[in-house]
Order: C-alpha cells, then sequence, then structure tokens
C-alpha cells in the first residue's frame, strides 16, 4: 500500500545520455546475435532427416525428409534485361523444393 501511493510523486526525466547508452546497449546485443550466436546454428543434412543442431546447450531439432527434394542453384553475376537490375549472387542457395506429381 505505501508504494501505490507514491507512484504519483515518482518524476521520471530520460535525456539524451539514456537513449544514447539504450540504443548502444541495443545495438550490443543485436550484434552479438547475428555475428555470434547466429553462426553457432547449423544444418546437417542426412539421407531422410534434416537436422537442426545449436553448439551452445548441444540441442538438436530433427526434421523427416519424407518428400522432399532439393534443387542446388548455381548462379554467377547476372544482368535482368528486362527490369535493368544487376542480380549479384556470389554462393550457391539450397532451396527446397516439393516432388513433382
Amino acid at each position: 500500500d505505501d508504494i501505490a501511493r507514491l507512484i504519483p510523486y515518482l518524476s521520471v526525466h530520460m535525456n539524451t545520455g539514456f537513449y544514447v547508452v539504450f540504443s548502444t546497449g541495443l545495438l550490443i546485443i543485436w550484434l552479438l546475435m547475428f555475428f555470434v550466436f547466429d553462426r553457432l546454428t547449423y544444418w546437417r543434412i542426412r539421407p531422410g532427416q534434416m537436422t537442426e543442431e545449436h553448439l551452445i546447450g548441444g540441442s538438436a531439432e530433427s526434421f523427416d525428409t519424407n518428400g522432399l527434394r532439393f534443387q542446388k542453384l548455381r548462379m554467377s553475376r547476372t544482368i535482368d534485361e528486362s527490369q535493368s537490375v544487376c542480380v549479384d549472387v556470389t554462393q550457391p542457395a539450397w532451396i527446397p523444393v516439393p516432388d513433382e506429381q
């Protein structure tokens, strides 16, 4: 009851320093998640299953690949003439493609 009575008397002011510190903290957390922790999760593809493995904690989650087909795309620097857009894909991409029926 005593704390609830003090709420109307509280005066909170946040200046530029607060926002700089807060946003810098969020940036550091985002950079860690993007550049460190995201690299510690990978997929292992074996006949009949796909497994998502995490290095921290050692957990893994497996998925059945029944009816799943992968198509490997190899592309180099190409220019789309219809839209005059330059597409640069240097890494091959793996795209799950459903079975043709």
